[in-house]
């Protein structure tokens, strides 16, 4: 959070949530998989502690709490995944917007 900018990190918590939200509609089941379920026990509840972080300490969030909170959700995120018959990675990094390695 280098830039400190907690109404962006709010915005994209919103929307990630939301996107998730509507993937439990739309994919409750994919490929015997129970998306939705998995949604509910795993991914959702990896946003709180940003989520918290966010409302309780706003503009004065250390780089290092941001980051935790979001290690938290990528950790959350490749649990599910590795579960895929060809697994996503979402890794954190600098040099690529979407966070996924797709190398085998």
């Amino acid at each position: 959070m280098a830039a400190k900018n907690v109404p962006l990190a709010q915005f994209y918590l919103y929307e990630s949530l939301a996107k998730l939200k509507q993937m439990q509609e739309v994919f409750p089941e994919y490929e015997t998989k129970p998306i939705a379920l998995l949604i509910d026990r795993v991914a959702l509840d990896s946003y709180q502690p940003l989520n918290a972080l966010l409302k309780e300490k706003g503009s004065t969030v250390t780089s290092e709490e941001f980051d935790h909170a979001l290690k938290v959700i990528v950790n959350a995120c490749n649990a599910c995944h590795v579960t895929c018959e060809t697994p996503i990675r979402i890794k954190r990094n600098l040099t690529n917007p979407y966070m996924q390695d797709f190398n085998p």
